[in-house]
């Protein structure tokens, strides 16, 4: 069983173990937020297709290599525990990389009023995430 929760860096639960703290969410201001909490299993070389969110997300893999290329830039983490955030609103891909499944879970943060992921069409990925298959770090 997990427990995902939006507090303060040193919030606790009582009971249970502690097993990632994601953040800081680099938030925008909104009059509500809605969390979505996304479970996630992509073999080595799947992808997400092109996407948006519209506020942070955060992501904690179990297990599993993880390439997310933005126009900014390629994050990379690798094996059990690896984490990654964005800022929303900008594209980008998701790919496992490596030779083992990627596990993981996911919150996206974002302003109650729009929806949480939108599907991008104007936005290529440069194959930096093809390029990591490999396996190699």
């Amino acid at each position: 069983m997990w427990l995902f929760t939006v507090a303060g860096k040193h919030w606790r639960a009582q009971g249970g173990a502690h097993a990632a703290t994601l953040g800081p969410l680099p938030v925008t201001k909104a009059d509500s937020f809605s969390a979505e909490y996304v479970h996630s299993f992509f073999s080595p070389g799947m992808s997400a297709p092109v996407h948006k969110h519209s506020g942070p997300e955060g992501f904690y893999a179990m297990e599993g290599d993880t390439c997310l290329e933005m126009p900014g830039g390629t994050h990379t983490g690798f094996g059990p525990g690896n984490t990654v955030v964005s800022s929303g609103g900008e594209p980008m891909q998701l790919m496992a990389i490596g030779t083992v499944p990627r596990r993981a879970f996911a919150l996206i943060l974002h302003d109650a009023t729009l929806p949480a992921t939108t599907r991008v069409t104007d936005w290529k990925p440069s194959g930096v995430c093809e390029a990591k298959l490999s396996g190699s770090r």
